[in-house]
C-alpha cells in the first residue's frame, strides 16, 4: 500500500529542548518572498496512517506520524533511522519537528513563540531535506491544537494568522513540503489558510454527533476557507462522552473510520495514537475494516 500524494514533514527539539524551554528572542516578519505550495490533488483513495508505531510496523501503513524526537539519538545527534525504514518500504511519513505545544511557549507560558518555533525547526534545516526531496516526508505538521487556549496554550491562543505564519515560516526551510495543523472546523473555518495546505480534524466522542462533526469539517472545505483536509481518530482516548474517559471499542472505531471515509474527501485518515496492550486482534480488524473502506 503506497500513499500516492507528496511529501511532508514532522516534529522536534534537541533532548535538551524536549525538557526545557529555552529564552528565545522576540519573533520579527521579515519581507521574504512568499513560496507557494501546491495544494495535494484529491486522492483516489484515503490512506490510513498511525501515530508512533514501533520500528518493526513502519511498514504496516501507508502514512505514519513522529516527532522530531524521534529523529534523534540518545545524545541529541541526528538519526534518521525511521526515515530510513519509511523510504526502504515506501512508506510516508509526517513529522512534528517541535514536539509539544509547551516546546513552543512564550517564555511567560502564554501564546505561541513564533521565535521558539522557528529556532526548533531551523534545528532540523539540511537534516531531512534529501527524505523531503525524495517524497519520504510527506508533510511538516506545524501547529496542533491552537483552538485549546486553556489547555494547551496558558489561556492565549494563538491567532490563524500566527498559526498560518507558521507555515509560512516552514516554506522558507522547504518551500516544497506540504504543512497541516490540528484543529476544530470552528477555529479552522474563522481564516482563508494561506500557507497551511491541510487541515486536520480528529475526532473523539465527547465531541458530540460524529455526523455534525463530519458536515462542519466539509463545510471548512467547500466554503474554500481549506485548501485540502485530513482525518484522524482518537482511539486511545476518546470512547466517551467525557475525554480520556475510555478508548473507543472496534465498532466505534469502525464506525468513525467508515463515516469520514465514506466523505471521499481526505488527504488522510491517521489512528492516534499506537499503544502495544491497545492493538488487540479486535482492534486490528476494525482498523483493517476502515482500510478496506477506505479503499486501500
Amino acid at each position: 500500500m503506497r500513499l500516492a500524494l507528496i511529501s511532508l514533514a514532522w516534529l522536534a527539539l534537541t533532548a535538551c529542548q524536549a525538557n526545557a524551554l529555552r529564552p528565545a528572542a522576540a519573533y520579527v516578519p521579515t519581507d521574504e518572498p512568499e513560496v507557494a505550495t501546491a495544494a495535494p490533488a484529491p486522492p483516489t483513495y484515503i490512506p490510513f496512517g498511525m501515530l508512533f508505531p514501533p520500528p518493526e510496523r513502519i511498514c504496516d501503513y501507508p502514512v505514519v506520524q513522529f516527532f522530531g524526537r524521534h529523529l534523534l539519538d540518545e545524545q541529541g545527534d541526528f538519526d534518521p533511522a525511521v526515515l530510513d525504514i519509511a523510504q526502504g518500504c515506501g512508506t510516508q511519513v509526517i513529522l512534528r519537528l517541535t514536539g509539544r505545544t509547551s516546546n513552543v511557549l512564550n517564555d511567560s507560558g502564554v501564546g505561541l513563540s513564533l521565535a521558539r518555533y522557528e529556532d526548533a525547526i531551523n534545528d532540523f534545516a539540511g537534516l531531512i531535506d534529501p527524505y523531503v526531496a525524495n517524497g519520504t516526508i510527506l508533510a511538516h505538521f506545524t501547529i496542533d491544537e491552537p483552538h485549546d487556549c486553556q489547555n494547551d496554550w496558558g489561556g492565549q491562543c494563538p491567532t490563524p494568522a500566527e498559526v498560518d505564519e507558521a507555515g509560512r515560516l516552514s516554506r522558507k526551510y522547504w518551500p516544497t513540503l506540504l504543512t497541516m495543523i490540528n484543529t476544530s472546523p470552528s477555529y479552522a473555518g474563522r481564516y482563508h489558510w494561506q500557507y497551511t495546505d491541510i487541515v486536520n480534524f480528529q475526532y473523539s466522542f465527547h465531541k458530540g454527533s460524529l455526523e455534525a462533526f463530519i458536515n462542519g469539517s466539509l463545510a471548512v472545505l467547500e466554503e474554500g476557507q481549506a485548501h485540502q483536509i485530513a482525518w484522524s481518530i482518537q482511539a486511545t482516548r476518546g470512547g466517551c462522552d467525557e475525554f480520556n474517559e475510555c478508548p473507543m471499542t472496534p465498532s466505534q472505531i469502525e464506525e468513525v473510520g467508515r463515516a469520514m471515509c465514506a466523505t471521499g474527501r481526505g488527504a488522510w485518515l491517521y489512528f492516534t495514537g499506537y499503544r502495544e496492550e491497545f492493538m488487540t486482534p479486535e482492534v486490528e480488524q476494525a482498523i483493517q475494516q476502515v482500510r478496506v473502506a477506505c479503499g486501500e
